[in-house]
């Protein structure tokens, strides 16, 4: 794979779909300030063996898997990973830096702590946003990134992939 020229694109749905649980469950231990009334939690959860256990909606587990799906890319390419990454129904009009925006985990993390979870009801046409989303996406594999813009004496060859996070019923196109 040629990482100056392969791009990734990943288009997450923020639809009320992904708003459902998972399934997917954690724990989480309640702490006390008082540190008797602490330890005689741990003790009756040693007891019980039981913590207040919490469920992971469909959206927290697909930004998890993007997050490591980042995190690999990073690993692998360091700093010449291209990634973007587009949620339906948020506004990203500046597609000019989308290839120079995400350069580490911090930057993708940053980019999905200012967005809330979805809503339970939908509010708008699902579909409409996804098909803007994959527009985007597409205008997105199409502009080139920094290092592409430099000359050299090769043929320009773009290529990319697009990772859509989705359901729908139907086929919309």
């Amino acid at each position: 794979m040629d990482h100056q020229r392969s791009k990734t694109v990943l288009i997450l749905d923020h639809s009320s779909f992904f708003a459902r649980p998972s399934g997917v469950t954690f724990n989480v231990n309640v702490q006390n300030t008082d540190q008797q009334q602490q330890q005689q939690q741990q003790q009756q959860d040693q007891i019980n063996n039981e913590n207040t256990i919490g469920m992971k909606s469909l959206w927290t587990c697909v930004v998890e898997c993007v997050l490591e799906y980042c995190r690999i890319l990073f690993d692998i390419f360091e700093d010449d990973a291209l990634i973007t990454l587009i949620v339906t129904g948020i506004d990203q009009r500046d597609q000019s830096s989308c290839w120079n925006r995400y350069k580490n985990l911090s930057q993708c993390m940053d980019f999905f702590s200012g967005i809330q979870p979805p809503n339970e009801r939908s509010t708008v046409n699902d579909d409409d946003l996804l098909k803007h989303s994959l527009n985007e996406g597409i205008t997105a594999l199409c502009t080139r990134s920094k290092k592409q813009n430099i000359p050299t004496d090769l043929d320009y060859t773009n290529s990319g992939h697009i990772i859509l996070f989705s359901t729908f019923n139907r086929l919309f196109i």
